[in-house]
């Protein structure tokens, strides 16, 4: 399902070993001598962690992308319509807008990837400059990716993620019913069909 899809990878887990590399680099031996060393080692790990998320990512799409066929494809089963994902033919054109939009996530990421490092590195370097304590340099940083420095970045990745998924699959299905509607001349309708959740504006609900 659709649901599924959006929550059964959670890429922010992959922050937890950025967060643990830089929690030790941090209690290892971090002065003002090696801060530039360190802001360096960070902006690699964010880096490394941003090529893996990318390639996951890029699965992800494609996952999403086929579901939002087979959306359309299954009920035009049921209906008698004897069709599978692949059966009617992605244009050049679909083709190419999925690949649009990989690139769009790819800088995306780099962007995630990017300010992590920035905001991960600035933490790290007030702490030392300012003094504290390591294990108060830790705490900012993030003791969990759900804390101090790292909370950000990880609601970045969370967002992009079921925010770009969920697009993806929509404009998929989008694609699949006007090539359903060419392959099914004159048996494709678009309707819409009320929830009754009762939240509805009068005009929407006639609508």
């Amino acid at each position: 399902s659709a649901s599924e899809l959006l929550f059964q990878d959670r890429h922010v887990a992959a922050l937890r070993d950025v967060r643990r590399e830089v929690a030790e680099r941090l209690l290892d031996d971090i002065n003002m001598d090696n801060i530039t060393s360190f802001r360096l080692q960070t902006k690699r790990s964010f880096e490394r962690f941003g090529d893996r998320l990318q390639t996951k990512m890029n699965r992800q799409l494609e996952r999403a992308w086929n579901l939002g066929k087979e959306a359309v494809d299954a009920p035009l089963r049921n209906a008698g319509h004897d069709l599978r994902v692949g059966a009617l033919p992605v244009s050049s054109f679909d083709t190419q807008r999925l690949q649009s939009y990989r690139d769009e996530v790819s800088d995306a990421i780099s962007n995630i990837a990017a300010d992590g490092a920035r905001r991960v590195n600035n933490a790290a370097t007030f702490g030392v400059v300012g003094g504290r304590e390591k294990k108060k340099i830790v705490a900012d940083v993030g003791r969990y990716v759900t804390r101090g420095a790292m909370k950000k970045i990880a609601a970045q990745v969370e967002g992009m993620t079921k925010t770009e998924t969920a697009r993806i699959c929509n404009v998929s299905m989008r694609n699949r019913l006007k090539q359903a509607g060419k392959e099914i001349e004159g048996e494709i309708k678009k309707y819409w069909q009320h929830i009754e959740d009762g939240r509805a504006r009068p005009a929407h609900q006639s609508v």
